[in-house]
């Protein structure tokens, strides 16, 4: 409601009985402040800037374009029809993105195409042409690189150096030395499912405790959960920390201000994802001041407070804590192994826990909330049922026999996996020429600087 005393801007503001009279008065003022040359030049100039960039990008294959293409042989890659202005593709993507990238397939009866998201500029494969698909993931790093991909949406600003050029080759590294993921036996296999179970449990008592503690309501009554994808996300965290990092990381940052890390990595994660989102469709000059440096400063300021959680558990890394294994996980013991910095150890730890905690919360509370929201009550019956026997006995657990121990589960998981698939994956930057062979629509060129991806 409209307050009956109008709020004073200034001393010398006086109410008038007739708003729209201030109003033009307002707007002539504005006018004639335009009329200074300094901001006619610069918005002249920035206009002139952007209508440049989008005829630049715009127009047809320059000569010297043509002339490479007869070089190599190869047809030119068809744009996505309907672009808007300045626009581009952004919003018809946007809209529906798988039918977006379907129509497009079959409108310019080619599996390769580019599209313009706002500026972002991509070339799409089709995954319905697997000759284009097995030569894209296949490239050597020389000519299509990931990294340099992700780098250019951002994750050298909210990632960090250390995840985008070392974090893959260390992870491996641990995966390789301490879990042996390709030459471990089924019986090493079904111990390791076994802790996870265990560590998951560990970490689902402690946040239901949390929930009643305050509530009349005891452990063993009904918990209400105000937010499932929250509940599911933290349980998720706490058990790779347990697992990944060691339980010696984990009690202290129970201890340190209640579990403040934990909060802050959630926060963290949900700004690194707006943050990515943005760049990948804003051009640099926007994306840099909007998104990239904010995100940059706040993934310093959480690494900082990890940076001092390490040096306590590496302070207090004795001899009797040397015998137990989960007290330094396999991640924390090569990081000591390597004499690597607690603020390096910090940063790939960021990336880690980003990678490794948030695709199972997000397909567990899909799977969740799309089975009582689709499924009939005898399939729920089913999966309650499946879930019951697993968690009284999870010690024959193994990937290998998921699907006969708990078939209901199993189809639940792979048909949210399927109706929640990302449109757009394997991002590559192309550093130099390749000219991909197509068996039935001939060859494309890839020139040096152009961004490509797989449409799934």
């Amino acid at each position: 409601k409209r307050s009956p005393t109008p709020h004073r801007r200034d001393s010398s503001y006086t109410h008038s009985p007739h708003p729209q009279m201030f109003d033009a008065e307002h707007l002539s003022s504005t006018l004639d402040s335009f009329k200074s040359p300094t901001v006619v030049v610069a918005t002249t100039t920035f206009l002139a800037y952007v209508i440049s960039k989008y005829i630049q990008t715009s127009a047809s294959p320059s000569k010297q374009e043509n002339d490479r293409h007869k070089q190599y042989n190869c047809q030119t890659i068809p744009n996505a029809t309907n672009p808007l202005p300045l626009l581009g593709h952004a919003l018809s993507y946007q809209k529906d993105p798988p039918q977006f990238l379907i129509n497009q397939t079959q409108q310019l009866q080619s599996p390769i195409f580019k599209i313009n998201l706002a500026g972002r500029h991509m070339i799409i494969v089709a995954s319905s042409d697997e000759t284009l698909v097995k030569q894209v993931v296949n490239a050597k790093r020389s000519v299509l690189c990931a990294r340099e991909a992700v780098s250019n949406v951002g994750f050298m600003y909210t990632l960090g150096e250390e995840n985008v050029y070392r974090g893959t080759e260390f992870h491996k590294l641990v995966l390789k030395t301490y879990l042996g993921e390709h030459t471990r036996s089924d019986d090493v296999k079904m111990m390791d499912a076994q802790r996870a179970f265990e560590a998951f449990e560990r970490a689902f008592q402690t946040e239901v405790t949390k929930l009643s503690q305050g509530s009349s309501s005891s452990w063993n009554d009904r918990i209400e959960i105000p937010d499932f994808f929250t509940f599911v996300r933290t349980c998720f965290l706490r058990q790779n920390i347990d697992i990944l990092l060691g339980s010696s990381l984990l009690r202290h940052i129970d201890n340190d201000n209640n579990g403040y890390f934990i909060t802050q990595f959630l926060l963290f994660q949900d700004a690194v994802e707006d943050a990515t989102a943005k760049a990948a469709i804003l051009p640099s000059y926007l994306s840099l001041p909007m998104a990239l440096w904010p995100m940059k400063r706040k993934r310093a300021k959480l690494q900082y407070h990890l940076s001092s959680l390490l040096n306590l558990v590496m302070e207090n890394n004795d001899d009797s804590n040397k015998e137990d294994e989960t007290a330094l996980g396999p991640w924390l013991r090569e990081f000591q192994k390597q004499n690597t910095s607690t603020e390096k150890a910090a940063e790939l730890i960021l990336g880690l826990l980003f990678a490794s905690h948030k695709n199972p919360s997000i397909g567990c509370a899909q799977s969740f909330l799309y089975l009582v929201t689709h499924s009939d009550e005898t399939e729920c019956e089913h999966v309650t049922r499946e879930a019951q026997s697993i968690l009284s006995s999870s010690k024959q657990l193994a990937h290998s026999n998921l699907e006969q121990l708990c078939p209901h589960i199993h189809r639940c998981v792979m048909e949210t996996l399927r109706v929640t698939a990302h449109t757009i994956g394997a991002i590559r930057f192309v550093k130099q020429d390749m000219v991909l062979q197509s068996l039935t629509h001939g060859n494309f060129l890839l020139k040096e600087g152009d961004t490509i991806a797989i449409s799934h």
